[in-house]
């Protein structure tokens, strides 16, 4: 959910961060402009995507008035500007406050125009409409610089660049310790453009086609910045990438990158910019597993509603699954048993023992539809999952694998490792 604590964790630090400029004191600087109420929840809420609580840097929202009213978050290793569209300062400065202060103490100020003020010499910022007045403390904050070394003008639409991310951001490791798996990867081959991650017990591939992938290929972020991005373009996509009409294609997004050690990628939309530091250290590499999970012995396309019911409560108990694939196809735990009999295989019968919280994770990254083509391969190598692409099993062997090494071929499969019987 949105409120999760998985990517309270700040990112590993760069190797060799800027320097950063001297504290600026809470009562330093003054600013006014006005706003109106909804402009400003609806920047709060994006806000609330990309602020941390607990981050003694990330919690606080820097506001500057310099013509436009800028919002900003930002760490060395992530960043996030938004430049309100409908105001105009009256007076120009900056003041700092907290995020999750501002949002509470502002969250009754929902309509009209409201006054955004701070005085000089006080610590108190003034949000307001007609009588009704609310202070803010403000807070002593390090400016921080917006990376100057960006560039580039590759543009892809939102709704591509969300779906590579909805169907890999599950298998991204969120072990810290474990910095090859901790991050999300790109590769570009020409036009193509694949998105990675591994956790070391799955791995999850899609890709796209798209003039952007030269300038994403290579590049990578790590876990925590990567959860932010993610939860600010799907609250991005509910509001202001419709702009309010929900039969308009929300427009592209902007893709930036800056060279030199880490090196940063910037996300734009109209609204806002995110950039966040490449990942520290190279990926690990995949086309092994691509290797390994060619060979396969037998495909099962079976009902998706079906399979996940089964793996679901095996799963929440943190059971092991032996899936014994047959007609009908049986999932087995120490405390659950299910039949499954809306499939079609292909191949000799075989039994396979995974992870039932691996195999949901894999199944929820799947796009929806209403079968799954499960692909298993040599004994000890990896179940291939996909979405199966037509709302009618399969006839014939031919048509059952088909689908499946054209998905092999185009790199859009999940694997998921099995368990050492």
């Amino acid at each position: 959910g949105d409120d999760d604590d998985d990517d309270d964790a700040a990112a590993p630090a760069a190797s060799q961060p800027a320097p950063l400029a001297p504290p600026v004191p809470a009562a330093a600087g003054d600013l006014s402009f006005m706003v109106e109420a909804r402009e400003f929840q609806g920047a709060l809420n994006l806000i609330r995507r990309v602020a941390l609580p607990n981050d003694k840097t990330l919690r606080l929202v820097q506001i500057e008035c310099r013509g436009h009213v800028f919002f900003r978050v930002g760490s060395p290793d992530s960043f996030f500007e938004l430049r309100f569209t409908t105001t105009r300062c009256i007076s120009p400065g900056d003041a700092t406050v907290d995020s999750k202060q501002l949002a509470m103490s502002t969250k009754h100020l929902t309509a009209g125009a409201l006054q955004v003020q701070k005085q000089p010499r006080e610590a108190t910022l003034q949000v307001g409409s007609g009588g009704r007045q609310v202070s803010v403390p403000t807070a002593a904050y390090v400016p921080i610089p917006l990376d100057a070394g960006l560039s580039g003008d590759a543009q892809i639409p939102l709704d591509v660049f969300m779906s590579l991310l909805d169907r890999t951001l599950f298998a991204v490791s969120t072990d810290a310790g474990r910095p090859k798996l901790h991050q999300l990867s790109f590769q570009a081959e020409g036009e193509r453009l694949t998105a990675f991650a591994s956790d070391g017990h799955m791995l999850a591939m899609a890709s796209v086609s798209t003039p952007a992938a030269a300038a994403l290929g290579g590049q990578s972020i790590a876990y925590p910045a990567l959860v932010r991005l993610h939860k600010l373009l799907q609250e991005y996509e509910k509001t202001g990438g419709r702009r309010g009409r929900k039969d308009t294609a929300a427009p592209p997004l902007r893709i930036q990158t800056s060279t030199g050690h880490p090196g940063h990628l910037a996300v734009a939309t109209d609204l806002f910019t995110y950039v966040a530091a490449r990942a520290p250290v190279k990926p690990v590499r995949f086309e092994e597993a691509i290797e390994s999970a060619s060979n396969i012995a037998t495909v099962c396309v079976v009902n998706a509603a079906e399979l996940i019911g089964a793996i679901k409560p095996l799963a929440s108990a943190k059971e092991s699954a032996e899936i014994k694939v047959d007609s009908p196809l049986s999932i087995a735990s120490d405390t659950f048993s299910f039949t499954l009999r809306d499939l079609f295989i292909d191949g000799p019968p075989l039994v396979v023992h995974v992870d039932a919280t691996f195999m949901r994770k894999a199944l929820a990254g799947l796009p929806s539809g209403v079968y799954v083509a499960l692909a298993f391969t040599a004994p000890g190598g990896p179940l291939l999952v996909m979405p199966w692409p037509d709302p009618a099993l399969p006839r014939t062997r031919r048509d059952a694998r088909g689908p499946v090494l054209a998905a092999l071929e185009s790199r859009n499969i999940t694997l998921v490792m099995p368990m050492r019987s």
